[in-house]
């Protein structure tokens, strides 16, 4: 037994094999730790150290909760809580030599003080926190004195006491709690009696039966009496209370599931009907363009014959019109809300703005489920340093000189067009963000292609930027430069990635200027 109060057993090596502060019961004395996912129980009397009628648990979340053991639900039923719910999975209580008591991880961290203020510290003075037998769980101070006498004093409740009734399943079933000076009496409601008269705190029970009721022929008559100011806690009844949740949540998910189709199935049927139509005119109110009609498109293309490329939306083609005037027509493959909007967005961006450097939008398709945009046609590129600077002077238009400031978010090789006169044109709006007039930065969902985008796209916490594209621009200029693909896993293993491959190179010093 060591001075500390904890019980320790060795082996012949002075190994612990058992130590009493591992396996609390009531009490933590100094130095012992209620680790996670451990209780301290409640003795049933001051004379019987057996296990009582409530439990206080360290959870695994962090979370200090004291609670009945007759309950079902134990965060439905806990009564007392340390409010620290999401502290981490390593918080345990603790009580120092000096009567702090408080909670703490593992790192050293003091998640919470339940106690205030630092105590004496000598060898006359002792503490322990108990879970009393009435629930409630205490600080103690036993001092001894010189000549041997012995004292002790309440330094901390968890609950004080005109809140003892608080405590739940202080009275047993069918009873209820009241406070009687410092101290709480159990009552019966009327028309019951105590199953116990020696133990009140048992609960109680109907002085009659269902039976007595239905058979009574003396034409007695019974009261309803009304208890003021008395809030019923279930207990016996949560089976049953619990099995008309699940009938209730089950029969909710059904009407909601039944609801969700028909909605989705009206929709689906609108989406019909509406597709037939020419979109909404309030788009192209805003920009004048020629519509054309699917099959007019299906001839420019050759029935969409040459493929020049592709995103994640939608594939671009090869096509003329007006007598040879070569065009490129983007063709959208996701028909659902998500390529309309798309859609509408692109139409809206590139009808609005007019730069050299910028794909020109000559008209439209929006006929039945076919949503198509027509641009001139940009072949490949060939004078490398001319072309970044053609695609750098584009981005500059977008980012300053547009009276709404636009990011592109998906500048890539695959968006990059050359017209007839070989002169680059950014295409594909699609993705693209528009700033307010006063707005430098925002925050949107993750846009762009693999490989191309920025590191903020994949920090919730930072705002993008028009620099975001800037990074893009980066990436396809080391592929200007160096005539290469981003990620070619043909070539070496350190090559395959080109921006770690160039900045392999920068370190090694390899690099050259031209």
């Amino acid at each position: 037994m060591l001075d500390s109060g904890n019980f320790v057993l060795y082996d012949s090596s002075s190994q612990t094999v058992w130590a009493s502060f591992d396996h609390p019961t009531d009490t933590l004395l100094v130095g012992q730790k209620l680790t996670t996912n451990s209780a301290l129980y409640s003795s049933i009397s001051l004379t019987n150290q057996s296990t009582g009628n409530f439990k206080l648990w360290m959870q695994s979340d962090g979370n200090l909760n004291a609670f009945p053991l007759r309950s079902i639900l134990e965060d439905n039923y806990g009564y007392w809580s340390s409010y620290t719910s999401g502290a981490g999975h390593n918080v345990t209580l603790n009580l120092d030599q000096d009567g702090t008591l408080y909670l703490g991880n593992s790192t050293g961290f003091v998640v919470k003080n339940l106690t205030e203020g630092r105590l004496s510290v000598n060898r006359t003075t002792l503490y322990r926190a108990t879970l009393d037998v009435d629930g409630v769980f205490r600080l103690y101070q036993h001092q001894i004195g010189t000549s041997g006498s012995f004292s002790s004093k309440i330094l901390w409740v968890a609950i004080v006491d005109e809140d003892r009734c608080a405590v739940k399943g202080t009275c047993g079933l069918n009873s209820y709690c009241s406070l009687n000076g410092t101290g709480i009496d159990c009552f019966c409601p009327p028309g019951f009696i105590y199953i116990d008269p020696e133990k009140p705190q048992e609960g109680c029970k109907l002085n009659s039966t269902i039976e007595d009721c239905l058979e009574d022929k003396s034409g007695n008559s019974y009261n309803i009496s009304l208890l003021e100011n008395i809030y019923w806690e279930r207990d016996e009844y949560d089976i049953e209370f619990v099995i008309v949740g699940i009938v209730l949540i089950v029969f909710s998910l059904i009407i909601f599931f039944s609801t969700l189709y028909f909605v989705l199935a009206h929709q689906m049927w609108s989406y019909k009907i509406i597709s037939r139509q020419v979109s909404s005119p309030d788009v192209f109110e805003e920009i004048k363009l020629r519509s054309f009609s699917y099959e007019q498109i299906v001839l420019a293309t050759e029935n969409f014959k040459e493929e020049i490329g592709r995103g994640g939306s939608g594939r671009v083609y090869k096509g003329c019109i007006n007598g040879g005037k070569e065009i490129a027509v983007k063709k959208l493959i996701k028909i659902v809300e998500e390529g309309e909007s798309e859609f509408r967005n692109e139409m809206k961006i590139i009808g609005r703005i007019h730069h050299k450097n910028l794909v020109d939008l000559v008209g439209f398709c929006s006929e039945g489920s076919n949503r198509l945009l027509v641009a001139e046609q940009r072949p490949s590129w060939s004078e490398r340093r001319r072309i970044a600077l053609e695609i750098a002077e584009g981005l500059h238009y977008l980012h300053d000189e547009c009276e709404t400031r636009i990011i592109h978010c998906d500048i890539k090789p695959h968006n990059i067009l050359m017209d007839e006169s070989w002169k680059a044109k950014i295409s594909d709006f699609g993705l693209s963000k528009l700033l307010k007039t006063d707005q430098t930065r925002t925050y949107t969902v993750l846009r762009g292609t693999r490989g191309y985008t920025a590191p903020e796209w994949h920090s919730r916490n930072n705002p993008i930027t028009v620099k975001a594209d800037v990074y893009s621009f980066g990436v396809m200029l080391l592929e200007i430069v160096c005539c290469r693909k981003n990620v070619d896993e043909s070539l070496r293993d350190d090559e395959i990635v080109l921006i770690d491959w160039a900045y392999q190179c920068y370190e090694a010093g390899e690099l050259q200027i031209w």
